[in-house]
């Protein structure tokens, strides 16, 4: 997670989620101290902080929920380590950016994991937790010969386009982008046949 900070703007950019320069909405200052306001995707946002032998220390909040941050500076640019092949499939109103993960032999069994509610993204973080989750789920199944494919849900990370009306967002919708990525791992002959589904968790639209 990096948060920007000027005299008169702020801006909250999470890497592992494909999230960048959120825009703040409201940013105060009281000597080494500040507050910061950003609403994203009907979530609201709060960073307060201040800055401490080089560091911010402070409090990050998400819907009143608070939780202990702290910020360093930024060293150098953020850069995921790929294992996984990116692929393309195509879906109502444009092409949903997917991570397949192979073992080292295929053709292989293939598993489809599921993000789970709200803002998680394909490797299972969210902004306010890092956690790599389904990543490392990925990478384990690759190990022990099973491929996964895992993908942003729409209006997630680096399926964000695929959302341009929040109030058109449907369960229909979702559940086609499903299937459409079940049609084709089954025709990738990289792929033995589809043998499971893993849903994480209840699938609710992004909040």
């Amino acid at each position: 997670m990096i948060i920007t900070l000027s005299e008169k703007s702020g801006a909250l950019s999470v890497p592992a989620q494909n999230i960048t320069n959120l825009k703040a909405e409201s940013i105060s200052y009281n000597n080494d101290s500040f507050t910061i306001n950003i609403n994203f995707e009907g979530q609201n946002i709060e960073i307060s902080g201040a800055l401490k032998d080089g560091v911010i220390e402070g409090l990050f909040s998400k819907n009143g929920v608070e939780a202990p941050i702290t910020f360093a500076p930024r060293k150098e640019d953020f850069v995921e380590n790929e294992t996984y092949e990116r692929i393309n499939i195509d879906v109502e109103g444009g092409a949903l950016i997917a991570a397949l993960e192979l073992p080292p032999k295929t053709p292989s069994a293939v598993a489809i994991i599921v993000a789970g509610s709200g803002g998680t993204d394909k490797n299972g973080n969210s902004l306010d937790m890092e956690s790599n989750s389904y990543k490392m789920l990925a990478e384990s199944l690759a190990a022990e010969g099973i491929a996964t494919i895992r993908y942003d849900k729409r209006g997630i990370g680096e399926d964000q386009d695929l959302v341009k009306d929040l109030n058109k967002i449907t369960i229909d919708l979702f559940a086609n982008d499903l299937e459409n990525i079940v049609k084709y791992a089954l025709q990738d002959k990289r792929s033995q046949m589809f043998i499971l589904s893993v849903i994480v968790k209840v699938l609710f639209l992004p909040h």
